[in-house]
């Protein structure tokens, strides 16, 4: 009896070693490279199970709907048309000569790189010395994380910081920079220690200057100076009675010239016991500044 069992035995434990050895054995994606819309794989596989590779995707573990045939050399495919900002999941299969068994690793989750950023805009702070701007974040399966640049339009950066999941950044020392800018901003996701970008969104910063303190003359006049913005073509200076409404220009000068005299505003004399407000815009080759309130003068009645 004894006998009997161990010729029964023997057999089967050479079955469960060959299933075990066989599990053990299975193919390797090595490295992945993503870009918005695609996905690139690269492998090894084990010897002698190089007859037919299949590469299966899909946007659910439970659903690789999609599946490139490959030739048992292959060691690198690109899934291509993908969507920005999703998740795919990805399984390879590889298959010896005879077909009957295949090798695979576990499906694994790769995701794009993220989509374009939308909704970007900037304001300045009170006269001219903070800078805040915002945007959307590109919808998907995960929440990116984003990077902005200020350049100058010749290209040199002059500030660069990774915001994490932040879709804003706020400057409290923007007139440092004094000039005309460019912002880059972008999407971005890490994986595997590499950092994958979506696209730049490039916008022209023009900020208007600072303006300086005013000094009320005789003859009802106001000098009114600022600051020079790098860039610039030329300036517009307004005035109004209200800090937020009814301006109307009253000077346009060109680079050079960072202050002007007035001595009118709507075709008549300064008014006695009123507050002038004052906004000056910056005009540059690539666009205006935003007219922001910007400072204000009192006529005393000595001058009115």
């Amino acid at each position: 009896m004894k006998k009997q069992m161990r010729h029964i035995l023997l057999p089967l434990i050479a079955t469960v070693m060959f299933i075990i050895s066989a599990c053990a054995v299975s193919a390797e994606i090595t490295s992945v490279k993503v870009s918005q819309h695609s996905i690139k794989l690269n492998w090894t596989i084990p010897s002698g199970y190089n007859s037919r590779i299949q590469v299966k995707w899909g946007r659910y573990s439970s659903d690789l709907n999609h599946t490139a045939s490959l030739s048992g050399s292959t060691k690198t495919y690109t899934i291509k048309n993908l969507g920005s900002t999703k998740y795919y999941y990805v399984n390879l299969y590889c298959y010896n000569s005879s077909g009957n068994y295949m090798y695979y690793t576990s499906p694994i989750r790769i995701p794009t790189a993220p989509g374009k950023i939308t909704g970007f805009k900037y304001n300045f702070g009170s006269n001219q010395k903070g800078f805040q701007a915002s945007w959307r974040m590109p919808s998907g399966d995960y929440n990116a994380n984003s990077q902005i640049l200020l350049k100058t339009q010749s290209g040199s950066t002059v500030y660069s910081k990774s915001l994490g999941g932040t879709n804003r950044v706020s400057l409290s020392s923007f007139a440092k920079y004094n000039r005309v800018l460019k912002a880059w901003v972008r999407a971005y996701i890490k994986l595997d220690g590499k950092s994958y970008f979506g696209p730049w969104v490039k916008k022209n910063v023009v900020p208007g200057p600072i303006i300086g303190n005013m000094t009320l003359l005789s003859g009802n006049r106001v000098r009114i100076p600022w600051s020079k913005v790098v860039g610039a073509t030329g300036y517009d200076v307004y005035l109004s009675k209200s800090s937020s409404s009814g301006y109307k220009r009253v000077k346009s000068v060109g680079a050079s010239t960072l202050s002007t005299v007035v001595s009118s505003f709507a075709g008549s004399q300064f008014q006695k016991y009123v507050n002038y407000y004052v906004k000056i815009a910056t005009k540059s080759k690539y666009g205006r500044s935003q007219v922001i309130q910007g400072n204000y003068f009192y006529i005393y009645t000595q001058y009115a």
